[in-house]
């Protein structure tokens, strides 16, 4: 397995969050900036995947890219020893109504999301093979290792449907894209959950 002994890393973690009612009980703006960043040591490459939360959000940790951070974006695309991310949504109410006793409102959520690296990884490459493919022309699908994409930014955008019972439970299905071909932008992905991203 190695000598785990050199790994002894300290990271600095922050997430901002803050909503903006525009009109009442029908349009929120909506956003969230956070920063993960390696402040010293190192830590093992396959733990750089973890988004390190003040509270657990979900079972399965993940880190930028996927649904609970950058949605239309491959799971657990970027990885690196320090990473920054920013979501960016309107929250707009539809509709409301009644059935029995219980309120209910269907919502509709345009958002874009971005993240990006800000302290990369050192990568050690072992086979011989992948030189080759380091080497190639930075459009063809082969080409994996791009330094001067390095820090460039990794953007989606979709929209989500919300089906709210009593503002607290919130059935989601949101839509994403990525925006550029590094990312996949050939694919959307289908997200559904319960409850707002953030």
């Amino acid at each position: 397995m190695g000598d785990m002994s050199r790994y002894n890393d300290l990271k600095f973690n922050a997430c901002w969050r803050h909503y903006l009612p525009l009109v009442r009980n029908r349009l929120t703006f909506a956003y969230r900036l956070g920063t993960q960043l390696n402040v010293a040591g190192e830590s093992p490459f396959y733990l750089n995947t973890y988004l390190n939360q003040l509270y657990m959000q979900r079972v399965i940790y993940e880190g930028l890219g996927g649904a609970n951070s950058i949605r239309g974006i491959m799971r657990n695309r970027i990885l690196a020893r320090g990473v920054a991310f920013a979501n960016v949504e309107f929250r707009v109410q539809v509709a409301h109504f009644r059935i029995g006793k219980e309120n209910f409102y269907i919502g509709l959520n345009p958002f874009m999301d971005a993240g990006m690296v800000v302290q990369p990884y050192d990568r050690v490459v072992t086979d011989p093979r992948l030189f080759e493919l380091a080497d190639a022309d930075p459009a063809s699908p082969d080409a994996f290792y791009d330094d001067s994409r390095l820090y460039a930014p990794h953007l989606s955008a979709g929209c989500g449907l919300k089906v709210a019972m009593n503002d607290n439970f919130v059935l989601s299905v949101d839509w994403a894209t990525a925006l550029d071909k590094q990312d996949n932008s050939k694919f959307s992905n289908l997200y559904i959950k319960m409850g707002y991203m953030f």
